[in-house]
Protein backbone atom coordinates (compact mmCIF):
# COMPACT_ATOMS: atom_id res chain seq x y z
CA UNK A 1 0.00 0.00 0.00
CA UNK A 2 2.78 2.70 0.75
CA UNK A 3 4.50 1.44 -2.14
CA UNK A 4 1.42 2.28 -4.06
CA UNK A 5 0.59 5.36 -1.94
CA UNK A 6 4.36 6.75 -3.13
CA UNK A 7 4.03 5.95 -6.57
CA UNK A 8 0.54 7.54 -6.87
CA UNK A 9 1.81 10.79 -4.98
CA UNK A 10 4.74 10.73 -7.49
CA UNK A 11 2.23 10.75 -10.05
CA UNK A 12 -0.34 13.63 -9.16
CA UNK A 13 2.62 15.81 -7.97
CA UNK A 14 3.78 16.26 -11.62
CA UNK A 15 0.33 16.91 -12.48
CA UNK A 16 0.06 19.85 -9.89
CA UNK A 17 0.46 23.73 -10.83
CA UNK A 18 3.95 24.87 -9.69
CA UNK A 19 3.68 27.49 -6.75
CA UNK A 20 6.64 29.80 -7.53
CA UNK A 21 7.37 31.69 -10.47
CA UNK A 22 10.49 34.00 -11.35
CA UNK A 23 10.10 36.39 -14.04
CA UNK A 24 13.06 38.48 -16.07
CA UNK A 25 12.86 41.35 -17.93
CA UNK A 26 14.29 44.28 -19.95
CA UNK A 27 11.82 47.29 -21.63
CA UNK A 28 12.15 50.70 -22.06
CA UNK A 29 9.80 53.84 -20.82
CA UNK A 30 8.44 57.20 -21.80
CA UNK A 31 9.69 60.47 -20.50
CA UNK A 32 8.67 61.42 -17.01
CA UNK A 33 6.01 63.68 -16.42
CA UNK A 34 3.24 65.52 -14.90
CA UNK A 35 0.48 64.12 -13.02
CA UNK A 36 -1.35 62.20 -14.96
CA UNK A 37 -1.60 63.80 -18.45
CA UNK A 38 1.45 61.31 -19.97
CA UNK A 39 -1.33 59.76 -22.07
CA UNK A 40 -0.14 62.85 -24.48
CA UNK A 41 3.30 61.82 -24.74
CA UNK A 42 3.39 58.05 -25.50
CA UNK A 43 7.00 58.64 -27.08
CA UNK A 44 9.10 55.22 -25.45
CA UNK A 45 12.61 57.02 -25.45
CA UNK A 46 15.20 54.24 -26.24
CA UNK A 47 17.64 55.69 -24.28
CA UNK A 48 15.76 55.00 -21.31
CA UNK A 49 16.46 51.76 -20.27
CA UNK A 50 15.16 49.41 -17.57
CA UNK A 51 15.73 45.31 -16.21
CA UNK A 52 13.72 44.11 -13.55
CA UNK A 53 12.75 41.00 -11.81
CA UNK A 54 9.66 39.63 -9.71
CA UNK A 55 9.32 36.50 -7.19
CA UNK A 56 5.90 35.43 -7.03
CA UNK A 57 3.69 32.83 -4.72
CA UNK A 58 1.07 31.55 -6.88
CA UNK A 59 -1.90 30.86 -5.13
CA UNK A 60 -5.85 30.60 -6.44
CA UNK A 61 -5.81 27.30 -8.30
CA UNK A 62 -9.43 26.60 -9.38
CA UNK A 63 -9.60 24.97 -12.39
CA UNK A 64 -10.70 21.55 -12.58
CA UNK A 65 -7.90 20.29 -14.53
CA UNK A 66 -5.06 21.99 -14.22
CA UNK A 67 -2.93 23.15 -18.00
CA UNK A 68 0.41 22.04 -19.21
CA UNK A 69 1.75 22.12 -22.94
CA UNK A 70 3.21 19.36 -24.56
CA UNK A 71 6.38 20.08 -23.15
CA UNK A 72 5.20 20.30 -19.35
CA UNK A 73 5.31 23.85 -18.88
CA UNK A 74 3.00 25.20 -16.71
CA UNK A 75 0.01 27.60 -18.61
CA UNK A 76 -2.06 27.79 -15.21
CA UNK A 77 -2.89 31.65 -14.55
CA UNK A 78 -3.37 31.87 -10.64
CA UNK A 79 -3.06 34.81 -8.54
CA UNK A 80 0.21 35.82 -7.26
CA UNK A 81 1.63 37.76 -4.32
CA UNK A 82 5.56 38.70 -5.13
CA UNK A 83 8.34 40.94 -4.81
CA UNK A 84 8.61 43.48 -7.95
CA UNK A 85 12.02 44.80 -8.97
CA UNK A 86 13.32 47.54 -11.41
CA UNK A 87 15.89 48.96 -12.34
CA UNK A 88 17.60 51.09 -15.06
CA UNK A 89 18.99 54.23 -16.70
CA UNK A 90 17.72 57.46 -16.58
CA UNK A 91 18.98 60.15 -19.21
CA UNK A 92 18.77 63.73 -18.25
CA UNK A 93 16.50 64.05 -21.14
CA UNK A 94 13.98 62.02 -19.72
CA UNK A 95 12.98 64.77 -17.45
CA UNK A 96 12.64 67.44 -19.80
CA UNK A 97 9.04 68.02 -19.65
CA UNK A 98 9.18 68.56 -15.59
CA UNK A 99 9.91 71.70 -13.74
CA UNK A 100 12.51 72.29 -11.68
CA UNK A 101 10.76 70.94 -8.24
CA UNK A 102 9.63 68.18 -9.89
CA UNK A 103 13.13 66.87 -11.18
CA UNK A 104 14.71 67.27 -7.47
CA UNK A 105 12.79 64.02 -7.42
CA UNK A 106 15.45 62.42 -9.08
CA UNK A 107 18.04 64.78 -9.07
CA UNK A 108 19.28 67.87 -7.92
CA UNK A 109 21.33 68.34 -10.91
CA UNK A 110 20.36 70.16 -14.22
CA UNK A 111 20.42 67.32 -17.13
CA UNK A 112 22.55 64.68 -15.21
CA UNK A 113 22.27 60.97 -15.92
CA UNK A 114 20.89 59.05 -12.84
CA UNK A 115 20.33 55.29 -12.58
CA UNK A 116 17.42 53.94 -10.34
CA UNK A 117 16.23 51.15 -8.71
CA UNK A 118 12.71 50.12 -7.36
CA UNK A 119 11.68 47.92 -5.07
CA UNK A 120 7.86 46.68 -4.88
CA UNK A 121 5.23 44.39 -3.38
CA UNK A 122 2.25 43.78 -4.94
CA UNK A 123 -0.39 41.10 -6.49
CA UNK A 124 -1.49 40.64 -10.05
CA UNK A 125 -4.81 38.68 -10.74
CA UNK A 126 -4.82 35.90 -12.47
CA UNK A 127 -1.11 37.00 -13.95
CA UNK A 128 -2.60 39.82 -16.20
CA UNK A 129 -3.16 42.90 -13.93
CA UNK A 130 -0.85 44.05 -11.77
CA UNK A 131 -0.85 46.57 -8.59
CA UNK A 132 1.84 47.51 -6.21
CA UNK A 133 3.53 49.79 -4.15
CA UNK A 134 6.82 50.14 -3.04
CA UNK A 135 10.24 52.63 -2.89
CA UNK A 136 12.32 53.59 -5.15
CA UNK A 137 16.13 55.51 -5.06
CA UNK A 138 18.14 57.33 -7.85
CA UNK A 139 22.08 57.16 -7.53
CA UNK A 140 23.94 60.11 -9.84
CA UNK A 141 27.41 61.25 -9.49
CA UNK A 142 27.81 64.91 -8.67
CA UNK A 143 30.21 67.09 -9.81
CA UNK A 144 31.41 70.05 -7.83
CA UNK A 145 33.46 72.89 -8.36
CA UNK A 146 35.59 73.96 -5.44
CA UNK A 147 38.33 76.26 -5.23
CA UNK A 148 41.40 75.70 -3.12
CA UNK A 149 44.39 77.62 -3.05
CA UNK A 150 43.67 79.55 -5.50
CA UNK A 151 42.85 76.70 -8.09
CA UNK A 152 39.65 75.25 -9.10
CA UNK A 153 38.86 71.90 -8.97
CA UNK A 154 36.47 69.24 -9.27
CA UNK A 155 34.87 66.78 -7.34
CA UNK A 156 33.04 63.76 -7.63
CA UNK A 157 30.23 63.14 -4.91
CA UNK A 158 27.52 60.32 -4.90
CA UNK A 159 23.77 62.08 -4.75
CA UNK A 160 21.46 59.53 -3.52
CA UNK A 161 17.18 60.38 -3.67
CA UNK A 162 14.38 58.19 -2.48
CA UNK A 163 10.78 58.25 -3.68
CA UNK A 164 7.80 55.88 -3.05
CA UNK A 165 5.94 54.62 -5.79
CA UNK A 166 2.46 52.97 -7.05
CA UNK A 167 2.56 50.39 -9.97
CA UNK A 168 -0.28 49.35 -12.38
CA UNK A 169 -0.10 46.94 -15.03
CA UNK A 170 -0.98 44.10 -17.38
CA UNK A 171 0.64 41.07 -18.37
CA UNK A 172 0.57 38.93 -20.87
CA UNK A 173 1.55 35.74 -21.61
CA UNK A 174 2.74 33.85 -24.94
CA UNK A 175 4.66 30.57 -23.72
CA UNK A 176 7.08 31.18 -21.52
CA UNK A 177 7.53 35.46 -22.86
CA UNK A 178 5.53 38.07 -21.36
CA UNK A 179 5.32 41.23 -23.17
CA UNK A 180 3.96 44.15 -19.86
CA UNK A 181 2.67 47.60 -19.90
CA UNK A 182 2.91 49.38 -16.46
CA UNK A 183 1.89 52.76 -15.36
CA UNK A 184 3.62 54.22 -12.30
CA UNK A 185 2.98 57.26 -10.36
CA UNK A 186 6.05 58.90 -7.90
CA UNK A 187 6.07 61.58 -5.46
CA UNK A 188 8.00 63.19 -2.74
CA UNK A 189 5.60 65.07 -0.84
CA UNK A 190 2.85 62.88 0.31
CA UNK A 191 1.30 62.29 -2.96
CA UNK A 192 -0.12 65.83 -3.05
CA UNK A 193 1.68 66.33 -6.24
CA UNK A 194 2.64 63.42 -8.82
CA UNK A 195 5.27 62.46 -11.64
CA UNK A 196 4.57 59.54 -13.87
CA UNK A 197 6.15 57.19 -16.51
CA UNK A 198 4.76 54.39 -18.90
CA UNK A 199 6.87 51.43 -19.44
CA UNK A 200 6.73 48.49 -21.51
CA UNK A 201 8.72 45.37 -21.23
CA UNK A 202 9.45 41.76 -22.71
CA UNK A 203 10.04 39.32 -19.62
CA UNK A 204 10.64 35.27 -19.49
CA UNK A 205 9.09 33.43 -17.22
CA UNK A 206 10.14 30.59 -14.83
CA UNK A 207 7.88 28.45 -12.93
CA UNK A 208 9.12 26.08 -10.57
CA UNK A 209 8.51 24.12 -6.60
CA UNK A 210 5.80 21.53 -7.95
CA UNK A 211 3.58 21.52 -5.06
CA UNK A 212 0.35 18.77 -4.46
CA UNK A 213 -2.48 21.31 -3.88
CA UNK A 214 -4.75 20.78 -0.23
CA UNK A 215 -7.78 20.05 -2.54
CA UNK A 216 -6.33 17.12 -4.41
CA UNK A 217 -4.62 15.16 -1.33
CA UNK A 218 -7.22 12.89 -2.23
CA UNK A 219 -6.18 12.11 -5.30
CA UNK A 220 -2.98 10.44 -3.25
CA UNK A 221 -4.50 7.80 -1.06
CA UNK A 222 -5.27 3.93 -1.72
CA UNK A 223 -8.06 2.39 -0.76
CA UNK A 224 -7.86 -1.27 0.78
CA UNK A 225 -9.54 -3.70 -1.65
CA UNK A 226 -13.26 -4.03 -0.95
CA UNK A 227 -13.58 -0.67 0.34
CA UNK A 228 -15.39 1.93 -1.64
Amino acid sequence: KKKLEKEKTKEVKKESPNKMVLRLGLGTFANYTYGHDNLQDKTFNMFNWMYSGMIGYRTGFNAKSYKFSSSGRDKNRAHVVGVFYEGGYLPGTSLENLGKDYQKVFTNQKDADVRFQELQFGFMWKEFIRISAGVGKTYCDEFIIERANGTLKTVIEKEELSYPLVTTGVNLRFGRLSPTLNYTIISSDGFDSLVSRWDVQLNVNFYFWKKILKKDKHKTEVKEPGVK
